[in-house]
């Protein structure tokens, strides 16, 4: 066995070990939506089969002839199966009605029967490879169209990430639109060099770690719709921080701001829930803007969000309060949605020698936030 071929076994099996961490890991962690955690698993499953199916098509084990035809053919039949899982992954994090995930679906649906087909036939055609008596591997007149075909099916789902990004908060946007790139070059480079390691699939082991640590990962504790913290995180960081004050005379002070929508039924009724999604979206992604840097951004439930910040005066809270509601403005002044977005707004700072516990604080910057609103006449 060559060094290379060495090599590239190896690679196979660090990059098996790798996605077989994260799948039992991922496999421990509760969801809110367990459509995404099954295709997340699938995909992680068809990496770890690949890999394998690499290190059996390149090893030649003495008395034991078939690893290399049944090596080869794992890899061939399932190699579309990753498009096929991915692009609905894509979908699972994108509420999208039956009919376009049927759209988007169809291309690279047949795409992979296709490939099924050609690679039973294979055996008789050697359109795709041939395994000499010898077992010399030598590629078939159709293998790089193949080839070709699996980087266009990739670019494909690309274009598909692109069109559905008003569906995706803009953190899980970059993230899954940068997954492919990974496999894209390892498999360009498989195609044009002869005899290489499986660079495709150790690409998307590499891809399959990115997506854990920055999307899969952060699903616990994340709102599915808009991307920023969810009520369980929400929960988690205002107790922690009512209890260090509680503990600590000397804690300094915390602060909350919560924000809600005005009229959203009435957004909902008039525009359909696609654009009362984005309406929320949108005011996540301006709340996330602003009060970040300062602390945990959560969506409380429905149109209602919160914000719990390291701020202790007053006045540097109005103000971040003030740069909001500006930034809603000039939102409002793109005209990126059909109807302008108003929010109602209650902030606070938490009072250090009373030390209402969390709710009841939650509780009084509700009823600020609510008065805001009933003097605007935006009752919910």
């Amino acid at each position: 066995m060559s060094s290379f071929l060495y090599s590239g076994n190896t690679m196979d099996v660090y990059t098996q070990l790798v996605v077989l961490l994260l799948l039992i890991a991922g496999a421990r962690r509760p969801t809110a939506n367990p459509r995404n955690k099954f295709y997340f698993q699938a995909l992680g499953i068809l990496i770890i089969i690949l890999e394998f199916s690499g290190t059996l098509a390149a090893v030649k084990i003495p008395g034991a002839p078939w690893t290399q035809p049944v090596g080869n053919f794992l890899l061939f039949f399932l190699d579309g199966l990753v498009e096929f899982t991915w692009i609905r992954y894509v979908a699972s994090w994108a509420r999208l009605d039956k009919h376009t995930r049927t759209k988007w679906f169809a291309p690279i649906d047949m795409f992979t029967m296709a490939n099924f087909l050609v690679t039973i036939v294979n055996h008789w055609t050697g359109w795709l490879y041939v395994i000499h008596p010898d077992g010399a591997y030598e590629r078939g007149p159709f293998f790089l169209l193949r080839a070709g075909l699996l980087i266009l099916s990739i670019i494909y789902i690309e274009i598909f990430i692109v069109s559905q990004r008003e569906k995706f908060s803009r953190d899980n946007f970059r993230a899954i639109l940068l997954f492919p790139v990974a496999p894209l070059i390892g498999g360009g480079l498989q195609a044009v060099i002869p005899n290489s390691p499986n660079l495709e699939h150790a690409g998307a082991g590499i891809a399959y770690l990115f997506i854990y640590l920055f999307v899969q990962n952060r699903d616990m504790n994340t709102d599915h719709l808009t991307g920023i913290g969810n009520r369980r995180l929400l929960d988690i960081v205002l107790d922690n921080h009512v209890t260090e004050v509680g503990r600590d005379e000397a804690a300094p002070a915390f602060s909350c701001v919560m924000a809600d929508l005005d009229h959203f039924k009435a957004i909902n009724d008039t525009y359909g829930h696609t654009q009362g999604d984005r309406a929320l979206i949108n005011t996540a992604e301006i709340l996330a803007d602003i009060f970040a840097p300062y602390g945990t951004v959560a969506r409380y439930g429905g149109d209602e969000f919160v914000c719990v910040l390291d701020v202790a005066e007053q006045g540097e809270l109005d103000a971040l309060v003030a740069d909001f509601q500006a930034a809603v403005r000039v939102f409002n002044r793109q005209h990126r949605l059909d109807f302008p977005i108003e929010v109602s707004v209650g902030s606070a700072v938490y009072d250090t020698a009373a030390k209402p516990g969390a709710q009841e604080f939650l509780h009084s910057v509700d009823e600020l936030m609510y008065e805001e609103k009933r003097s605007k006449g935006a009752e919910r």
